[in-house]
């Protein structure tokens, strides 16, 4: 499937996919978009025929409603009242940066800003209630909150370079201990 691994909402994709099995010429297309949450609401669209492939278009208009999650995206065939599985991917649909508000941080990025704060002696009121292996930040000792600062860099740093990369830039040279 050549859906994108990551949309930001508000803003329009398209793509194209093709399955040889399935041609644009005889089926038609259709992609479902679940937000995999509690509450999950979901997105279909109708793709349209390009000679044998598929033409998929998120206009800006629909992405701008859904809401920023992990997606379940399944691609299947139809041809009259009968559908066909084709294949299924997991996104993420992340805040339009422009009309998004409240804090956009990730919680990778909340927890070690909480933990930076605890030991800089400036803790407020915000990271009172952030919790890190079922333990109030506040309560850490200053040696959990070192080790927890070091587990959250790595994080951190390996959060930043999966961004990175699907941003197209090129994977660093590094190794980076995993810490469990």
């Amino acid at each position: 499937m050549n859906a994108p691994e990551k949309l930001t909402a508000g803003f329009a994709y398209s793509w194209e996919e093709t399955f040889p099995d399935f041609p644009a010429t005889t089926y038609g297309l259709k992609v479902l978009l679940v937000l995999q949450s509690a509450a999950a609401t979901s997105v279909t669209i109708t793709a349209t025929a390009n000679g044998t492939a598929f033409e998929v278009l998120l206009l800006s208009a629909t992405s701008a409603t859904m809401t920023a999650g992990t997606y379940k995206v399944i691609t299947y065939a139809t041809l009259g009242i009968e559908e066909y599985f084709l294949s299924e991917k997991t996104i993420t649909v992340v805040a339009n940066p422009f009309t998004s508000t409240g804090d956009q941080r990730t919680h990778i990025q909340k927890v070690l800003d909480a933990i930076n704060a605890v030991l800089e002696g400036r803790a407020a009121t915000e990271y009172s209630s952030i919790t890190v292996d079922g333990q109030a930040i506040a309560s850490l000792t200053h040696s959990q909150l070192l080790d927890f600062k070091q587990k959250y860099e790595v994080m951190y740093s390996r959060e930043k370079e999966k961004e990175r990369i699907a941003a197209g830039g090129k994977r660093r040279n590094k190794i980076i201990p995993k810490f469990q």
